[in-house]
């Protein structure tokens, strides 16, 4: 898992450091996703972080409260979370990952996560 964990860190500093330089105006700049913001984008990778944390710790409330709202749950927590201010995303994003990336880099790759369709195996949820 370290070296999957250690990519995924990667990947994650190359983000943290492009959106990091952006203007607090930027961050309302749609991207490719319709109607969605660079903020909101952030903030939809930040929620589901923080989501893959409490699963994994044993938490399926995120499963519970995904089941009321089917299809609509992203767009829900995309609108919930919307009054924050980039620098809030991205303090909240820098930390979620990082409990979320010790808690995989401890995992046996072949255990399973819960997630929302299917439980995930750890080595497909770090990639």
């Amino acid at each position: 898992m370290k070296e999957l964990v250690t990519d995924l860190k990667a990947e994650q500093e190359a983000l943290d450091k492009f959106v990091s330089t952006l203007k607090d105006e930027q961050w309302g700049l749609q991207t490719p996703a319709e109607g969605w913001s660079i903020k909101d984008s952030i903030t939809h990778i930040a929620f589901f972080d923080e989501v893959s944390v409490l699963l994994m710790r044993g938490d399926n409330t995120p499963l519970e409260e995904a089941a009321k709202f089917g299809f609509d749950y992203t767009e829900v927590i995309a609108k919930r979370k919307r009054s924050l201010k980039p620098a809030q995303v991205l303090d909240w994003w820098r930390n979620v990952r990082e409990t979320m990336d010790d808690l995989l880099i401890k995992m046996d790759p072949k255990a399973r996560i819960p997630w929302f369709a299917l439980p995930m195996g750890a080595r497909a949820f770090a990639t």
